[in-house]
């Protein structure tokens, strides 16, 4: 049940990334590079949040807080 619930899991996780479930690995070499993937994909989208948070809250050519961010 364990198993199943962990393919269930990054079923999920494909999903909300917008990939296949066949990518899903057969061997430990491949989990481990296969949680690398995804990882890295989920910092990915930080980094990319992060930046359209900040560009959104603050002035582009002085980086000084905006009145959205003023008013929060």
């Amino acid at each position: 049940t364990m198993g199943l619930t962990l393919h269930a899991l990054l079923g999920g996780q494909l999903k909300r990334l917008g990939l296949s479930r066949s990518l899903l690995p057969s061997d430990s070499q491949q989990w481990i590079e296969f949680l690398e993937f995804i990882n890295q994909a989920y910092e990915k989208a930080d980094q990319e949040r992060h930046l359209l948070e900040t560009q959104a809250t603050h002035d582009s050519l002085t980086g000084l807080p905006n009145r959205a961010l003023l008013l929060d």
